[in-house]
């Protein structure tokens, strides 16, 4: 079912739609029991964010490994080449970060020996 159609079934807007599936906002009981029927399910099978601040701090949290990430990729692919491998301080936590550049297509493999920290293979 499109937006468009959860829209004239539910008589939400569908911006409000937009941002109920993408998580920037808590969808109300009213929300949810509409959207249920619409869907012809149960309001408490869907599953909808609870907290809005904690998911945009996990979104900000990937956002900030991600630039990490690209950071370190930066700085392997500027100063090393294919079949070399190393270790480079980690942008994320200031740790060790072991690489290596695939030989054959010159992908990066790196992990941070910080558990839970940046880890890529590719």
């Amino acid at each position: 079912m499109t937006i468009r159609e959860l829209s004239k079934k539910t008589k939400f807007k569908p911006s409000v739609l937009i941002d109920i599936e993408r998580k920037k906002r808590v969808p109300s009981k009213r929300h949810r029991k509409a959207i249920a029927k619409a869907l012809g399910t149960s309001p408490e099978l869907l599953d909808f964010e609870t907290d809005p601040v904690k998911s945009r701090e996990t979104r900000m949290k990937e956002e900030g490994k991600l630039s990490s990430m690209s950071a370190a990729i930066h700085t392997i692919k500027t100063n090393y080449k294919r079949g070399d491998k190393g270790t480079i301080m980690c942008p994320e936590c200031e740790g060790k970060l072991n690489f290596i550049v695939q030989e054959y297509d010159g992908h990066i493999w790196a992990t941070c020996e910080t558990e839970g920290c940046l880890s890529w293979m590719g």
